[in-house]
């Protein structure tokens, strides 16, 4: 899979965004700029690399009504004179639920280029090293300006974050001195090194791909086993927007993901972050109002604000309300500092649950280890359920089954797991077109290669599990004699001779694991990007 430049990523984005079912604009889009005078270089670039994908951007008041979507390119001179400007009627816009404000720095800071109505949106930074830059601009998680301003899930669309993560990995590459393989293989020695330095505690962390493999399959068992039913499954999530720029992206980040992972297992949740337009009061009245839970994020500046004439307070007020007439679950979250200094005095009496640290979540959210049950088990009320008992004894067992006497034993364990993952993939994929094949023959290779570390067995064999998963999909896209189908072969062919089977547990020494993880890994090697 060739890396591409920007302009590449960004001409192929806007096929993908253009191209997809339904897709209502006809190849363009006009979006609304309000800017201070010339721009500077960063803001011409952000520009026109936006009218790439699709976007025209217009700053006249008559055309204000014919766009949903605003860009303010902020900066100290926009802070100094955002008064001459037309803000005023982008936030009247804004107000009437008619258009959706992004504001963007192109120059100074979060505290001296955002005016202080700009200051409760989402606001992105542009000012840093070039692959900021890109995540800023194509990122599914955090959310890019890309796919906001088009309001598409892209992460759903069959190549795009392959694309997207190889051009990222290379523009760090270079900046780094190396090739693009070169950094995959220094990131993958350093990972290995890191898991060797980690060693095992409990539900394995080392290796972060698999973790995240079990973790998604408890959740989508969750979700088809026990789901939530119609007066448990909308939550609310209360939580302060952080005035410094690097805490507020790093939380929002941390929001994304908890709501992702709700939304696996079944929920509906209700927040704010991709829609800050229209009555935000309405708008959390009537969240409130449908959802039976609220988990309101514990920080310094959600504690400070709900102490002042705020949303924050208003919110924190309707929820204590419906609380207090029985129809809604609070359960605090500690994020940053501690109960005393980031847990509001009214919110003391409930259980709380503490996550400072990212690896945490998933605990947090399912366990029924110590005092205070997991989120979701305390929601569904599945304490004592033997269902969710069994689940977890399920994915947990299959995570950290004790290694086999034999290295037959090791293979068809492996054997049987690639088997039912790659079945589950084919299953929930359905047939493809010829494009959508290439697409996941290039995406495979990409997840190949960033397994290609010589000498570590493990890593090896899940490598050959993505190449074998590749090649059928580049013979019917490609065929048999494309020079990709021959690459994926040529490289599937440097790997045929790597076994399991040759794996001693008494050497494990070196790749930093021990008998259970080596176990873990091979259990789930070969699961492909997108599969359950």
């Amino acid at each position: 899979m060739a890396a591409q430049g920007l302009p590449e990523v960004l001409a192929l984005t806007h096929k993908f965004v253009t191209s997809r079912p339904g897709q209502k604009y006809k190849g363009r889009k006009n979006v609304f700029l309000v800017k201070h005078g010339d721009v500077n270089e960063l803001g011409k670039k952000l520009i026109d690399d936006l009218k790439l994908v699709g976007i025209d951007f217009v700053d006249s008041k008559d055309q204000l009504a014919t766009c949903n979507e605003c860009v303010v390119l902020t900066s100290k001179s926009f802070f100094e004179n955002h008064g001459a400007t037309l803000l005023e009627d982008v936030l009247d816009a804004a107000g009437k639920n008619q258009l959706k404000i992004h504001p963007i720095i192109v120059d100074g800071d979060f505290n001296s280029a955002v005016p202080g109505p700009l200051r409760s949106f989402l606001v992105r930074n542009f000012l840093d090293t070039s692959a900021t830059y890109s995540e800023n601009l194509l990122k599914v998680r955090p959310l890019g300006i890309i796919p906001d301003l088009w309001g598409v899930r892209l992460g759903d669309i069959s190549g795009y974050e392959a694309n997207v993560k190889l051009h990222l990995d290379t523009e760090i590459a270079a900046s780094q001195g190396l090739t693009h393989i070169e950094y995959i293989a220094k990131k993958n020695i350093e990972d290995a090194h890191r898991r060797q330095a980690a060693g095992v505690h409990g539900h394995v962390h080392v290796n972060s791909s698999m973790q995240l493999f079990y973790d998604k399959m408890l959740l989508e068992k969750i979700s088809s086993e026990c789901p939530p039913g119609d007066d448990t499954k909308h939550v609310f999530i209360s939580y302060a927007w952080e005035a410094d720029g690097d805490k507020n992206h790093k939380l929002q980040t941390f929001l994304q993901e908890l709501q992702s992972k709700l939304q696996t297992a079944g929920f509906s949740v209700f927040l704010d972050l991709a829609d800050m337009s229209g009555d935000m009061s309405k708008k959390m009245l009537d969240g409130i109002a449908k959802s039976a839970t609220a988990i309101v994020i514990g920080t310094e500046r959600l504690f400070e604000r709900s102490s002042q004439e705020t949303n924050v307070a208003f919110e924190l007020k309707n929820i204590a309300d419906k609380h207090a007439a029985g129809n809604m679950a609070v359960m605090p979250l500690l994020r940053t500092g501690t109960a005393a200094t980031s847990i509001p005095p009214a919110l003391h009496n409930f259980p709380l649950r503490e996550c400072t640290n990212d690896d945490d979540l998933h605990h947090v959210l399912t366990s029924l280890d110590g005092p205070v049950v997991g989120i979701i088990p305390a929601i569904l009320k599945l304490e004592s359920s033997a269902t969710y008992k069994a689940l977890l004894q399920e994915v947990h067992g299959d995570a950290t089954a004790p290694l086999g006497s034999t290295g037959a034993e090791i293979m068809a364990n492996h054997d049987k797991r690639m088997e039912h993952a790659m079945k589950a993939h084919e299953d929930s994929q359905g047939p493809v077109s010829d494009e959508a094949a290439r697409d996941q023959a290039l995406e495979l290779e990409a997840a190949a290669l960033e397994k290609d570390e010589p000498g570590n067995t493990m890593m090896l064999l899940q490598m050959k599990a993505f190449l074998e998963a590749a090649l059928p999909k580049a013979v019917q896209g490609y065929g048999n004699d494309h020079e990709i189908t021959k690459r994926i072969k040529a490289k599937l062919d440097s790997v045929a001779s790597v076994d399991v089977k040759s794996v001693q547990p008494v050497a494990l020494g070196g790749t930093g694991m021990d008998a259970t993880q080596m176990q873990h890994m091979l259990a789930g090697a070969g699961g492909a990007p997108g599969m359950p």
